[in-house]
């Protein structure tokens, strides 16, 4: 029996998920997100923080040479890491360092496993006392605690680390503190542990006997973890490869389209994995206590918020309290609308430039037969589609009709006193000062209405994409792309023009928000529109697919946790996945898009039936008809998928081509028309 036996602690008795500097990045990261405000210039990213630090650790190595063996604990490096990439002094800078030590430690606890086969090795010797002794810049207390969630602290008498001593196992001299420390001789003594130079070597060196532990399959696992750690393309590819080889394997539902469906969600989750880690960094460094996911695509969105963040932490930080907000660009327009006037419907439309009375009706809330009297009076036909309405001196008589203005004005304050005391009853107004929303896109006007109702309140906004921004800018939002942003520069366009499909993917099975009222106990709840023809395509296909995403995403969430990945490095891979999607569709993808009947009740009047585009005779006489050519533009600007139509089995040849030349011209007209704009606005 010997006197003493001790064992390394990394890769013998705990191995790591990823790689030995994870933790590091873990920590930065966190000071990236967390403390962006204090951050020096030159420090906005967590790779130049995680390389300062590693300055700063050569230095204490290099200054405490030759007479120590160059050992440093973390607080003293995490200290002086503080103090030169913050503007932050004295006590400001010790509760920073002890946020990322805490960071560090529950990093390791997280992502650390104990090896399957060292407590099998360690019995083999029998010993009056074990200890652990490990290389390593956290003190033996702070190991403990590590080793202590593992279960593993009861098979130990204590530990020591080389930082609490000043020596280590490199050079071996902590083989000799530890056999001055208990009085024995260095034959009394055994270690067990991976490294052949410091666990073997300097340990037989010393005059111990030393035990060489490598199990073949976790060292070279330990090696693959490594290589992945740098190499992110190949880490991902190696996730949705491992994914979709499960999913096949299994089998998922009884239905082979159903099927189809999941499996494409567990391939398209990076693309959601990288917007939603997105919105939770740039949440926290924004200080958002609340994040109002909005219906209806958020109700999706939601879902893999916690599939990705199951203990509402990222990097050890703390994220804002997620919640569902039941509101629709009907729900909330004409609650925001300042005055009754020409000018201020101008924030609907510069959205839909052409648009009847009874679309307008609908998208307000009013009732048509209720202003069809009105209407009639300045010869304005309810059905009539009305081009640039702001221009018509029809609508702008009507507009200044005193009947008019009350009952638009008694339609605002109604929907206004609703929506306010919906919101106060969900927390969102007056409780803090700055709240998160989280929705698609695609102009965050949902937002803009909010931000007009609630001037006092500060809106920031996280998107998949944005489109440029038609209207004014309310000075209390901040909106984020995730994806593509048309108001910073002109690539990836091209996925903005075929929104509707991924609108269809993140759709949910519950309506669309028309308002709110009372239910039977008194309280306000949202009123809410269902579709039976919308909810048939979620059925069959969308459910399916959101599934798929979710299921997947709860196997990302471990993955990207342990190699500290950050949404910036995501962002490629979703745009890949994002374009496959729409320039290369799946069939069951544009089957299901063909069978949708989407909700287009604000700024339209109704649903658009998409199964039913306009006919080839509809095509060729719309240059003569003026109802077949409102027809053809309403159906070009809702749908702008060329690849959609084109792969469509359902349509002729010949109606297939005629539909993808008349929508490619439509696409470049409004490139130009967008340039023209962007010429006249920089001039």
């Amino acid at each position: 029996m010997y006197k003493l036996l001790t064992v390394d602690v990394w890769d013998t008795l705990l191995r790591r998920k990823s790689h030995p500097d994870a933790s590091k990045y873990a920590s930065a990261h966190g000071l990236a997100i967390a403390y962006s405000k204090e951050l020096r210039l030159e420090y906005q990213d967590t790779h130049q923080i995680v390389r300062e630090r590693c300055r700063i650790e050569g230095e204490f190595a290099t200054d405490r040479l030759p007479v120590g063996s160059g050992e440093y604990e973390i607080g003293e490096v995490l200290e002086r890491l503080v103090e030169r990439v913050t503007h932050c002094v004295g006590d400001d800078i010790s509760k920073i360092v002890s946020h990322l030590i805490q960071i560090e430690i529950d990093f390791e606890i997280r992502n650390t496993f104990v090896d399957p086969d060292v407590l099998s090795e360690i019995g083999k010797y029998p010993a009056e006392k074990r200890y652990f002794l490990s290389d390593f810049y956290m003190g033996s207390a702070m190991l403990r605690i590590i080793l202590h969630a593992h279960g593993l602290t009861g098979h130990f008498d204590g530990g020591i680390c080389s930082c609490d001593t000043g020596s280590n196992k490199r050079t071996g001299g902590l083989y000799k503190h530890v056999h001055e420390k208990f009085r024995i001789r260095p034959g009394e003594h055994l270690h067990i542990g991976d490294n052949i130079d410091a666990d073997v070597a300097m340990a037989v060196q010393a005059g111990s006997v030393a035990v060489h532990f490598e199990p073949r399959a976790e060292h070279l696992e330990r090696i693959q973890r490594a290589l992945q750690f740098t190499d992110r393309q190949s880490l991902f590819r190696g996730v949705a490869a491992r994914l979709v080889q499960e999913t096949v394997a299994k089998e998922t539902v009884a239905d082979i389209q159903q099927e189809s469906a999941f499996l494409l969600g567990v391939k398209a989750a990076p693309l959601f994995a990288g917007f939603l880690m997105m919105i939770a960094e740039k949440s926290l460094g924004d200080g958002v206590e609340q994040l109002h996911f909005f219906t209806r695509e958020g109700e999706f969105f939601l879902q893999i918020w916690k599939a990705l963040f199951p203990d509402r932490q990222l990097k050890g930080l703390t994220l804002p309290t997620p919640a569902i907000l039941e509101v629709s660009r009907i729900a909330t327009f004409a609650a925001s609308l300042r005055e009754v006037s020409t000018a201020e419907l101008m924030r609907m439309w510069n959205l839909y430039s052409t648009q009847s009375m009874q679309a307008l009706c609908k998208s307000m809330g009013l009732s048509p037969e209720l202003i069809r009297p009105l209407s009639a009076c300045y010869s304005l036909d309810m059905d009539e589609e009305v081009i640039y309405p702001w221009l018509d001196p029809r609508v702008q008589a009507l507009f200044k009709d005193e009947t008019f203005i009350e009952f638009v004005r008694n339609r605002i304050e109604s929907d206004r006193a609703h929506l306010l005391n919906y919101m106060a009853g969900k927390g969102l107004v007056g409780n803090s000062d700055r709240v998160g929303v989280v929705d698609i896109g695609w102009r965050g006007t949902i937002q803009d209405n909010l931000a007009w109702l609630l001037p006092s309140q500060n809106f920031c906004g996280y998107y998949l994409g944005l489109q440029r921004f038609l209207n004014e800018q309310p000075p209390n939002c901040s909106k984020l792309a995730f994806g593509p942003n048309l108001n910073d520069d002109e690539d990836g366009q091209s996925l903005l023009d075929a929104v509707s499909v991924l609108e269809m993917l993140c759709n949910s099975p519950y309506g669309s928000v028309m308002g709110y009222v009372n239910d039977d106990e008194g309280n306000l709840v949202a009123r809410r529109l269902i579709d039976e023809g919308e909810n048939s395509v979620f059925r069959n296909f969308t459910n399916e697919f959101q599934r798929g995403v979710v299921a997947a995403i709860s196997e990302w969430s471990p993955v990207l946790d342990a190699y500290v990945v950050q949404s910036k490095e995501l962002r490629s891979t979703a745009l890949r996945i994002w374009t496959e999607l729409i320039a290369t569709p799946p069939g069951e993808v544009v089957n299901a898009f063909a069978r949708l009947n989407h909700n287009e009740i604000f700024g339209v009047g109704g649903f658009k039936d998409h199964s039913r585009p306009p006919s080839l005779g509809d095509l060729i006489s719309s240059p003569f008809s003026r109802r077949h050519r409102t027809e053809l533009i309403l159906y070009l600007r809702q749908t702008q998928w060329p690849s959609g139509i084109w792969n469509r089995r359902d349509l002729a040849f010949l109606h297939r081509l005629a539909l993808v030349g008349v929508l490619h011209l439509a696409l470049g007209y409004k490139r130009i028309r967008n340039w023209m704009r962007r010429r006249r606005i920089g001039n």
